[in-house]
């Protein structure tokens, strides 16, 4: 079976992920060690994991558009208007905004542990599911086997990085108030499991456009056979 490995996408997730491990131990020595200030924080707003994150996320997008312009995959227009508002969201705090909006709307309380402005961002979360859940259905019909094939890679990790996002996210809040090692333990989880997904997601939209169109290779069946 045809290998991922590629001498230029293999140096660029070594890099990404290099500077994630960095920013992790960062992170670990500010909270061990008071050392580094709260810029080396994953989970200060402004600081420079967060920007790095932003970088991720514009890298993902130029990559998509250049799928779309330069490669004529117009399919990918929906992974570029989704990452897109990742990125829209993510730097200008949509979902705490939304999510405020949407508790008073719908006057929820906190439930289960999670804070009332927890249930307004996860009703957030899936009404924007929702609202694009029928352009990925008309872009995957629309694509030939090899894009489905594509999309299910695509999909896999970014359900994977949502998992971090939301899941996590929601059990870390749980037990935000504790301020104990659970609560750092889950805030660590969280944004490592992010930066780390978020870099694979950047390696796999370069590997596709590295990636000679005789020389297919899916994620999924790469991980399935290689067992």
């Amino acid at each position: 079976m045809k290998s991922f490995s590629r001498k230029d996408t293999n140096l660029c997730l070594v890099i990404l992920l290099t500077i994630d491990i960095i920013f992790f131990i960062g992170h670990l020595a500010l909270i061990l060690y008071d050392w580094g200030g709260p810029f080396m924080s994953l989970t200060e707003e402004g600081g420079i994991p967060e920007m790095y994150q932003y970088l991720k996320f514009i890298l993902i997008i130029l990559m998509c558009s250049f799928l779309i312009i330069k490669k004529n995959q117009h399919v990918f227009i929906f992974w570029f208007l989704l990452f897109v508002l990742f990125f829209i969201d993510d730097a200008f705090e949509f979902h705490e905004t939304c999510g405020a909006f949407l508790m008073n709307l719908f006057d929820l309380k906190a439930y289960w542990g999670l804070r009332a402005q927890d249930w307004g961002e996860l009703t957030y979360a899936a009404l924007c599911g929702l609202a694009l859940i029928p352009l990925l259905i008309f872009a995957y019909v629309k694509g030939s086997d090899q894009i489905k094939k594509v999309f299910l890679d695509i999909g896999i990790l970014l359900g994977l990085f949502l998992f971090f996002a939301i899941v996590v996210d929601m059990v870390h809040s749980y037990f935000t108030e504790a301020k104990d090692n659970i609560s750092y333990f889950f805030g660590m989880l969280e944004d490592g499991g992010e930066m780390i997904l978020l870099s694979i997601i950047v390696w796999y939209f370069y590997f596709l456009i590295k990636n000679s169109s005789d020389e297919q290779v899916y994620l999924h069946q790469y991980l399935l056979h290689s067992k």
